[in-house]
């Protein structure tokens, strides 16, 4: 039987007599892995996992089944996790079981049928789980993008942002090597989200050069704090949504302590890419300038993202310029200047990217003869390019 495209399951037993006699019985069913003791059961976890379905015995000289089962739920928590026990560890096992450690456990002698039962149910249960994960993946991304569709429609200049610094958010979590990068580009996409509860008159006041009240300073200013209020319904944004508030908090000089890892990090890179953005698309920015003034605010981003941010080139690359007609322009690529209506009003502003909904407006636009689509329009494959201050301003 070729095993090949086959879950695979790992067993581990100090008795290896009865591994052997396992594989023999269920081999030709099953694709299986064995491990002589707690010891190699770990390092069979980390060299050769993720599992679909472990089966460990729960007494063992040194590392008993107990700790090889807490190492593959910490480590691979998709693995379902089957214990083989003794009758006098029965109080035990059921304890495990009610407490969400193991799937299903097995007394000794067990027979082949009950084994491959076991054994099938368990590989059942994790094909449920990653379709379910597989259908929440996509929910989540999708309304990820809803969320971002939104933003670029009704605050463009957000927007903008938003892609910048999640492309910044993204550079820095590779220089660190972040285990789950999607997290932190995430935040860093979703940061603005909440900027769409600010009044537009806040928002043309400060984009215009105009000094707003304190009052109307503060309601900007916790815009994070919205967009994390709302994150939170979300399945698999809470992550997110804490990294957002960890974000404002440091903004305010009080930075949380009690949150998780994730969002400790987490909210610093943020902090950093959104400073980073500020100043580098202000006008008559000098990048060694600034990287050196961040340099001095060790207590706000720690050294570990100083670090990161040295090893990053921020100069331009090559120029990816190109003409396209309004009524074409690329999916995914960025404006590199402003599409302004007939009237001369600003549509949507340079550094804006051409998404399905973008395309949806332009043609509401060009249906009420708003807009030539016929127009000729400059266009980046490269965000930093299509960004005025990264792209002109930023040097080494």
């Amino acid at each position: 039987m070729d095993h090949a495209d086959h879950p695979r399951v790992l067993l581990v037993d100090d008795d290896e007599r009865l591994l052997d006699s396992l594989v023999r019985l269920h081999g030709r069913h099953f694709t299986l892995s064995k491990a002589a003791g707690g010891r190699e059961g770990i390092r069979a976890i980390e060299r050769d996992g993720p599992f679909a379905l472990v089966v460990v015995d729960l007494q063992m000289p040194g590392f008993d089944g107990m700790r090889v089962l807490e190492h593959c739920r910490q480590t691979t928590p998709d693995t379902v996790r089957v214990m083989l026990t003794g009758q006098a560890d029965l109080e035990v096992a059921k304890q495990a079981v009610n407490e969400g450690q193991v799937f299903r456990f097995l007394t000794k002698p067990c027979s082949a049928e009950e084994f491959a039962h076991a054994v099938e149910a368990g590989l059942r249960h994790h094909a449920l789980m990653q379709h379910e994960r597989e259908v929440l993946d996509k929910t989540v991304r999708g309304t990820v993008q809803a969320l971002v569709d939104v933003l670029s429609l009704v605050r463009p200049t957000a927007f903008a942002k938003a892609r910048r610094v999640q492309e910044l958010a993204r550079r820095l979590a590779a220089e660190l090597g972040l285990r789950n990068p999607w997290l932190h580009e995430t935040a860093a996409l979703l940061s603005q989200v909440g900027v769409v509860a600010v009044p537009p008159r806040i928002l043309a006041d400060v984009e215009s050069g105009g000094l707003p009240s304190p009052e109307e300073l503060d309601v900007l200013a916790d815009h994070p704090l919205t967009a994390a209020e709302m994150l939170r319904a979300i399945p698999r944004l809470e992550g997110v949504a804490e990294i957002l508030v960890q974000e404002h908090s440091l903004r305010n000089g009080a930075p949380r302590l009690r949150c998780s890892p994730e969002a400790l990090i987490g909210g610093r890179l943020l902090h950093l890419a959104l400073d980073l953005d500020e100043q580098l698309t202000a006008p008559g920015a000098d990048t060694a300038s600034i990287v050196e003034r961040m340099r001095t605010r060790e207590d706000r981003y720690g050294a570990e993202i100083l670090a990161a941010l040295d090893r990053l080139d921020l100069g331009p690359s090559g120029s990816t310029l190109e003409t396209h007609f309004v009524r074409d322009l690329p999916e995914g690529w960025f404006l590199a200047e402003d599409l302004v209506t007939e009237d001369g009003e600003v549509l949507m502003p340079r550094g804006q990217q051409v998404s399905n909904s973008v395309r949806a407006r332009i043609g509401n636009h060009v249906a009420l003869g708003e807009l030539d689509p016929d127009r000729a329009v400059l266009v980046t494959s490269s965000l930093v390019e299509a960004t005025d201050g990264v792209s002109t301003h930023a040097r080494r």
